[in-house]
């Protein structure tokens, strides 16, 4: 049976979707799609046709419930005629310019280099988009102010929840002393590796599934592109890893949910706000640790 079934989850999301992507990723075995914006998430799934008999379209929404911080709006199935799939993906990307000279490229596409560009080749690899979310580009754009502000700065970097990598990359093109990447997932550790040595940065930065609890040491920037519930829940560690005067960054914050995070880490960590951006609905912070 040729072509293929289309899945596609609609949520109410008051935060990232990575999360249930990367579940379905890995119960379907193959990549899947997720488009965010203010009204919520979907995610795509294209399962072979002839898979169709063995498909548990209640257990995929079950999970997909239980992982994300909203509701399932909706689950669409259709089909679709056979087609050149690697076509049908690559057309949802195209080169972004964020900042003044950070430029985010899909792997696949050309792309001509000009001067003072600082350009980050992305492969989405499974359930991993290619970095141009409103989230990660506030944090490109703080990471590009930092380095711009500090001529010569190689600082020691820490990128909790990495994905594909692409902040860990731009801080290695900025220039570090030494950098970790980490994510819990496998699919994040295995394509943030890939995008690492496509970047020919795989020697600066060391990426593992260590949790963020057992991380050693302290960095001057600690990069964390989260969600709301996840931010909760490890502010502790996150801000233990922030050396006396260094900077944390954080995104995956929504309007109403930034406030309260910045009254936490300035009340119990003794944080300072340094800058608040926004970009559509989404919030990101600049805060900086005191010289303990």
């Amino acid at each position: 049976m040729d072509g293929w079934i289309v899945l596609e989850f609609s949520l109410e999301v008051h935060g990232s979707c990575d999360e249930a992507a990367a579940a379905l990723a890995s119960m379907l075995g193959r990549g899947v799609l997720q488009k965010e914006g203010p009204e919520g998430c979907v995610i795509t799934a294209y399962v072979p046709a002839a898979e169709r008999d063995t498909l548990d379209i209640p257990a995929l929404e079950e999970v997909v419930a239980s992982l994300v911080p909203g509701e399932v709006k909706n689950v669409r199935v259709s089909g679709m005629e056979d087609r050149d799939w690697n076509l049908e993906w690559k057309r949802h990307y195209a080169p972004v310019r964020v900042g003044r000279s950070v430029v985010v490229v899909p792997s696949w596409e050309e792309f001509s280099v000009g001067k003072g560009d600082v350009v980050v080749r992305i492969d989405p690899g499974q359930a991993f988009g290619t970095g141009t979310h409103a989230t990660t580009v506030m944090m490109m754009e703080m990471m590009e102010n930092a380095w711009n502000m500090r001529p010569g700065w190689r600082p020691s970097v820490l990128d909790v929840g990495t994905g594909t990598g692409i902040l860990a990359i731009l801080a290695a093109k900025l220039g570090v002393s030494r950098a970790e990447a980490i994510d819990v997932d496998g699919f994040a550790v295995q394509a943030a590796q890939a995008n690492l040595a496509m970047n020919g940065v795989e020697t600066d930065v060391a990426v593992s599934n260590t949790p963020i609890e057992r991380v050693d040491g302290r960095f001057q920037v600690v990069l964390a592109n989260l969600d709301f519930p996840t931010i909760m829940s490890v502010w502790r560690p996150l801000v233990e890893r922030v050396g006396a005067g260094g900077l944390l960054l954080l995104s995956g914050l929504l309007n109403d949910q930034a406030g309260a995070v910045v009254r936490l880490l300035e009340r119990e960590a003794g944080l300072v706000l340094v800058h608040r951006r926004e970009r559509e609905e989404w919030v990101a912070l600049e805060m900086v640790a005191d010289e303990r």
